[in-house]
């Protein structure tokens, strides 16, 4: 592809009424019959309209049996056969209304579709020949014909049908690129070439088919001639967006990044160029953005470029969104999220990118009512539950974060890690109000589904401490925290000194205080902590 460009009724006729059809088709049909015929074919009409093509069907059936030699009648009926998707019945009375009249074009057009229906591409040949033969100067029929028999292989003689329709038309862009195709197919890429040269020559200020030209060259390996041909259109048109979209990318696999970069930026600010391809495009740097200087101060030029000229489409300023999170800017990326999701609220993902910034920016006053929002767009999606959890035990409300917690878990499918974070969220919320035998069965429950992780181990330990329980129990679980920490951290080695001080044990307690106050903490009560337990008795 080139970048610049009810089966409900069942067969009604036996064999010996459809010979006998045969033998009164030329018998003339008048008086009370006529007027007969005449109404069931109004009404089968009528209901054709309708789109009750059972019902036309009967009526059509009906003026068949009055008179066998209607053409016209056997051509409804075949069209009310095709509508409810029975082609095989179809074909069957398109073939006796062309039997009749070989000379409609539209009883053949039917019956040759009809063939390609029931996947005899020959016989729908034999009829595009005959219509071509009845209507030479028509070049639909010889161009249909071509396509017929390219799909069959046949690209001689396709050739010739694409030509007889050239001949009555002239140079054209479908017939030539139908042409191109099948010299490819047929391996000739120089003949393919010389259509398409044919086809600019025609038209030498359509500059689609200079591009058209230029890809043929590349294909063609041929890359010298391409880059003559995209540099004649720029010097003609030195804005076309498809041109410097298609020498970008010849820099590009030329090894000459600054070049592609250039012609790149003239592209995207070029309306010639779709704006849904200039956002895959660059959806593809902003992912790495993070990670190298140049391409995040690409993607930002770009995104500048698109923002002036597509300034109303919703899917830039996402775009703008993600590159903005993605390279550490969360209080801007929020303000986009929020314009994003004001247009886009069926987006799950956009609420979901929003939230995750408030939970980055711990904004959790905002992000309850968004969560809340969010659930009323998608009821069935636990993350919003989460969030909504997360953000009312962050500011108090712990039972409105028990109720939804627990109603969002319902919603879980086999996401392990996620249901630890609700059963984490859900612990706190219990213990924040006060129901502590609830928070240290959720606690175990999340140890028992991922009993090495840390951060719950070190949470778990701080709930026993708080509530005065199980000192000894607070001791083992946070030195198993310590043990699968990743780094060394400094409110754990704190912790620690609390639980072994309620041991009893000062000494030990001083030390891991001391550690805390060595990797960074501070604080007046860490320091009253280690000058009152260093006091002498």
């Amino acid at each position: 592809m080139h970048l610049f460009q009810n089966r409900t009724i069942l067969l009604v006729f036996s064999l010996s009424l459809l010979f006998s059809a045969q033998a009164q088709k030329k018998k003339e049909v008048v008086g009370q019959a006529k007027m007969e015929y005449y109404r069931n074919f109004y009404e089968g009409n009528k209901q054709k309209m309708l789109g009750n093509f059972s019902e036309a069907a009967l009526f059509f059936t009906r003026c068949t049996q009055i008179d066998p030699g209607s053409s016209a009648a056997f051509y409804e009926l075949a069209r009310s056969f095709n509508n409810q998707g029975n082609y095989m019945g179809a074909l069957v009375h398109a073939k006796n209304a062309v039997e009749i009249d070989n000379s409609n074009k539209w009883y053949l057009l039917l019956l040759a579709t009809l063939y390609e229906q029931n996947n005899l591409p020959d016989e729908a040949i034999k009829v595009y020949k005959n219509l071509t033969k009845l209507f030479p100067e028509d070049p639909d029929y010889h161009l249909q014909l071509g396509i017929m028999l390219t799909r069959q292989g046949k690209t001689k003689e396709a050739i010739n049908s694409y030509n007889n329709a050239e001949a009555i038309v002239g140079v054209n862009e479908q017939i030539s690129l139908e042409k191109e195709r099948v010299y490819l197919i047929s391996g000739n890429k120089q003949k393919a070439i010389e259509e398409i040269i044919k086809l600019k020559n025609a038209f030498p200020f359509e500059y689609r088919y200079h591009g058209i030209l230029a890809e043929s060259y590349l294909d063609n390996n041929q890359p010298d001639k391409a880059f003559q041909i995209y540099q004649g259109i720029l010097e003609k048109d030195p804005e076309n967006g498809l041109a410097n979209l298609s020498l970008a990318e010849f820099y590009n696999n030329a090894g000459k990044p600054d070049l592609s970069f250039q012609h790149l930026k003239k592209a995207f600010g070029s309306y010639d160029v779709d704006t849904d391809l200039k956002i895959k495009m660059l959806a593809r740097f902003v992912p790495y953005a993070d990670k190298s200087s140049q391409v995040k101060e690409q993607a930002r030029e770009m995104l500048d470029i698109l923002l002036e000229k597509h300034p109303d489409d919703i899917k830039v300023h996402t775009l703008e969104a993600d590159f903005l999170s993605i390279t550490g800017n969360y209080e801007a990326a929020r303000d986009k999220y929020e314009l994003v999701v004001k247009t886009e609220k069926d987006k799950y993902i956009i609420w979901e990118q929003l939230l995750l910034i408030e939970n980055e920016l711990k904004a959790y006053e905002k992000m309850l009512p968004e969560a809340a929002e969010a659930l009323e767009y998608f009821p069935n999606l636990p993350q919003f539950y989460l969030f909504y959890g997360l953000a009312a035990v962050k500011t108090g409300d712990n039972k409105k974060a028990i109720e939804k917690l627990t109603e969002g878990m319902d919603f879980l499918v086999d996401n392990k890690n996620m249901e630890i974070q609700f059963l984490s969220f859900l612990a706190e919320a219990y213990s924040n109000n006060g129901e502590t035998s609830e928070a240290d069965i959720t606690y175990q429950k999340a140890l028992g589904l991922m009993p090495n992780d840390d951060i719950l181990l070190f949470d778990y330990a701080k709930f026993l401490l708080k509530n005065n329980l199980q000192f000894a129990k607070a001791k083992e679980i946070i030195e198993k925290a310590i043990k699968f920490a990743p780094e060394e951290n400094a409110e754990i080695f704190e912790v620690y000194g609390d639980i072994l001080f309620k041991l009893n044990d000062k000494t030990a307690a001083i030390a891991q205080w001391q550690k805390a106050k060595d990797l960074g903490i501070n604080t007046k009560e860490l320091i009253n902590k280690i000058e009152e337990a260093n006091k002498p008795e």
